[in-house]
């Protein structure tokens, strides 16, 4: 098809598959609706390698079964089924189907190319019964939903032209399957998954938001599986693995906090958490429920953007450096706890925190207390109150520190069975 002059072009098939073909509205950013009516088989297909270009014109899609297209330009696409449900209560006909728990309306699965929105700012969305497939997104907002068969896309958004609102969704049904994608830039990104979450590959994670570090959300969800990405930038990160054994595995989180001035990073798993450097407001790390205690391994906390708020709660804990919150901060909050080790690679500093009844806490639990190899200095604002425990009882590797300070009117506590040695 060759240009028209404007508005929208309705193209309805009664029998049969609909075909695309060498489609070039771009000139006047025509919108193009196409709706394959076969029942349960009908389908649309654009050729490969043809010319699918509105450019800011939308593309509605309409078909029972599946949706496939090659590269588009559009400012905006819709993929949805042709018909509903017909011969009710028959629970498996037209466009519906039950899988697993969920009754569900919509076209057998949508596979795409490289999807490009010339005004930035369009609305891309499809749901499919068995998975969506595509390659990189340059989009304004993307919304996928797959009950099953998984969602895996290209990279999202970009450097120059970051989407605006990310949300895929595989928490359907209980057997959606995982979502995978490339590099994300977004100003918000929501993510749910039946199974696992990755961004990029498990040997080589990408990052979210290595350019667009200002970005205002990021949310992470699975109902059972892992969580793994590069580095990840957001005002506001939530990483929630569920299951047996999830674990959360990322690289650096808000590296640009001394610009960006991020405000809360939230990671719970119930197996283990691996991060890089951390750096918000708030951090909060630890299980789902009760007595969940994930294995947590960091970098440094607030070497970019020291907070006011740090809690973790593990089976273990190490910290691949210094632990710093800011130093002019008041009433902060700083409870780092472990069933056994307890492992800070550098030096604490804190801002006013803690009172008699509630301090500021490092412990150990049954494990040993290793502040900056036992050179430890601990140094919090006047006023503060600290708390240090170690559990180990083996007298040859007692708790050592070099200084510990809470000011003329504060209050340092250590217990240490092992015994406490003082390094000078």
């Amino acid at each position: 098809l060759a240009q028209f002059g404007g508005g929208t072009l309705n193209f309805t098939s009664t029998a049969g598959n609909v075909t695309l073909t060498d489609i070039d509205f771009s000139a006047s950013n025509g919108s193009l609706s196409v709706r394959a009516a076969q029942l349960v088989t009908g389908n649309i297909t654009q050729t490969g390698a043809s010319t699918l270009n509105l450019g800011s014109g939308f593309l509605t899609l309409r078909a029972d079964n599946n949706v496939t297209l090659d590269n588009v330009t559009a400012g905006g696409i819709s993929v949805s089924q042709a018909n509903n449900q017909v011969f009710s209560p028959v629970f498996s006909n037209g466009s519906c189907e039950t899988i697993n728990f969920s009754f569900v309306c919509a076209p057998n699965a949508f596979a795409a190319g490289n999807i490009i929105d010339p005004s930035g700012f369009g609305s891309f969305s499809a749901t499919a019964r068995h998975g969506i497939t595509t390659g990189n997104l340059d989009v304004g907002s993307v919304d996928f939903t797959a009950y099953e068969g998984g969602i895996m896309v290209g990279t999202i958004g970009s450097a120059a032209t970051p989407a605006n609102s990310i949300f895929l969704n595989t928490n359907t049904s209980g057997v959606g399957g995982s979502v995978q994608t490339g590099a994300i830039e977004a100003n918000s990104t929501t993510i749910y998954s039946d199974s696992a979450i990755t961004v990029g590959t498990l040997i080589t994670p990408a990052a979210v938001n290595a350019v667009n570090t200002g970005a205002g959300s990021l949310y992470f969800y699975t109902l059972n599986g892992d969580i793994t990405a590069g580095s990840l930038d957001a005002s506001s990160v939530q990483l929630d693995a569920n299951g047996g054994a999830s674990a959360v595995t990322t690289a650096n989180i808000n590296a640009s906090a001394a610009t960006t001035f991020p405000g809360y990073v939230g990671i719970n798993a119930n197996a283990s958490v691996s991060i890089g450097t951390l750096d918000a407001d708030q951090i909060v790390i630890g299980g789902h429920c009760c007595s969940t205690y994930p294995s947590i391994t960091t970098g440094a906390i607030g070497g970019n953007r020291p907070g006011n708020y740090v809690d973790f709660s593990g089976s273990s804990v190490s910290i691949g450096g210094g632990l710093n919150l800011d130093a002019a901060g008041t009433g902060q909050w700083l409870q780092v706890g472990a069933l056994s080790n307890l492992t800070i690679s550098g030096n604490v500093t804190t801002g006013q925190g803690g009172d008699f009844f509630t301090p500021m806490r490092l412990n150990a639990g049954s494990g040993l207390l290793t502040i900056n190899s036992g050179s430890s200095v601990i140094s919090a604002a006047d006023g503060s109150f600290i708390s240090l425990q170690a559990g180990d009882t083996n007298t040859a590797t007692p708790f050592q520190f070099a200084s510990i300070g809470a000011g003329p009117t504060g209050g340092v506590t250590v217990n240490a069975p092992a015994g406490i040695r003082q390094t000078l």
